[in-house]
């Protein structure tokens, strides 16, 4: 891993622990294990730090999440609580507290569309498309992964229970 990887990995944890405002440049070159000068030498600003770790948060979530089905997507969801911990979402936590940086938003509403056409592939694969369904699995899945701040895994459980009642009264809909 280079160096720079190296410090854009660290920043990812510590900006997702501690949050984009709480996480000052100091304590990214200690979570990195790098001097200042290293840091910045590497990165450049802190801005484009934070663009770097949106890239890599995208990359990281899409290898994770890479469904079948709606039930596979609520189980790459749970997969990604235990493995990442449940601090909700990166992108609308790095939209929030970066206002200021239109690269933020940018990589944010980037995120979510990807995010959107994956659910709604899903959902026309199993039941053909059908845009108010999809934005309803859209909705339960990101109320999960805000929930599971707070609720816990049950959280995810219950969003997926949720999703498959929503596929079975569109397939009853529609039969």
């Amino acid at each position: 891993m280079t160096k720079q990887n190296a410090i854009i990995a660290a920043a990812e944890r510590a900006f997702d622990r501690n949050g984009f405002s709480a996480t000052s440049m100091d304590v990214l070159a200690r979570a990195a294990k790098v001097s200042s000068r290293t840091l910045y030498k590497h990165i450049g600003s802190r801005a484009e730090l934070i663009d770097k770790v949106l890239e890599l948060r995208e990359k990281h979530f899409f290898d994770v999440c890479r469904p079948d089905d709606i039930g596979a997507l609520f189980a790459a969801l749970d997969q990604w609580y235990w493995s990442t911990g449940a601090n909700g979402c990166l992108f609308l936590r790095a939209a929030s507290e970066n206002r200021s940086l239109p690269s933020v938003a940018k990589a944010m509403k980037r995120h979510k569309k990807k995010f959107h056409e994956l659910v709604a592939r899903l959902v026309a694969d199993e039941i053909g498309p059908n845009e108010v369904v999809a934005e309803q699995i859209l909705v339960l899945f990101e109320g999960a992964n805000a929930a599971a701040v707070y609720r816990g895994a049950l959280a995810i459980e219950a969003a997926a229970a949720a999703a498959q009642a929503v596929l079975a009264a569109a397939r009853t809909a529609t039969a």
